[in-house]
């Protein structure tokens, strides 16, 4: 696995997951996300599933750019890590992400990585409760908040120094979801429907 992970396509070379000190399956599960190999549902359909091709939170068709970047509830989370570099700009694709990254924090390959995969990663897993639990999210800034968690978590993988500058990227993250929660108004009920959903986050 670890050959494929550092396999160069296309002229981009993956090395760098390897590289970064986070858990084997989230080195995995990133490397297929730049690959466009996860298993959304379009991906699914590949395979001959024969399952609902929508999105767990809307009613459009679940690809890996609209689920991590495209719909509303992922716009809301990029927006809250960009109030941390204090840009609004919301990035379209993953490696729209890496060069946004790579502009604000230069030389920092490994710190960036490790919060991209974290706010990768929460999107997934709320996908997954959607899917599979029929759970959904009150507020997109859960995501946010489980991302925070992640990051605190992994940066006891790393080297001491390094470790506090990640602590200190969850800290400010935390800090901008919680300020970000406050403008947006109180989470919404707990629910296990999904109808109205995207209505509900675009209000946001």
């Amino acid at each position: 696995m670890y050959r494929w992970l550092e396999r160069n396509l296309a002229g981009a070379h993956y090395k760098w997951i390897c590289g970064t000190k986070i858990p084997l399956k989230i080195q995995i599960f990133l490397w297929q996300l730049f690959q466009n190999s996860i298993l959304t549902r379009d991906n699914m359909r590949k395979r001959q599933w024969q399952g609902d091709p929508k999105c767990s939170f809307c009613d459009e068709l679940e690809l890996a750019q609209h689920l991590f970047f495209g719909f509303s509830v992922a716009k809301i989370v990029w927006r809250t890590v960009g109030a941390v570099f204090g840009t609004s700009y919301i990035p379209k694709t993953i490696w729209q992400v890496y060069s946004w990254l790579y502009a604000f924090l230069p030389g920092l390959c490994e710190i960036y990585t490790v919060g991209l995969a974290a706010v990768c990663w929460s999107i997934w897993l709320a996908r997954n409760w959607a899917t599979f639990e029929k759970k959904w999210i009150k507020t997109p800034f859960e995501i946010a908040f489980t991302t925070c968690a992640f990051i605190e978590y992994w940066a006891g993988m790393q080297k001491s120094a390094m470790a506090e500058t990640i602590k200190k990227g969850a800290q400010l993250l935390k800090e901008s979801a919680t300020q970000m929660l406050l403008l947006c108004g109180p989470p919404r009920p707990e629910s296990n429907e999904q109808a109205d959903e995207e209505e509900a986050w675009d209000e946001w």
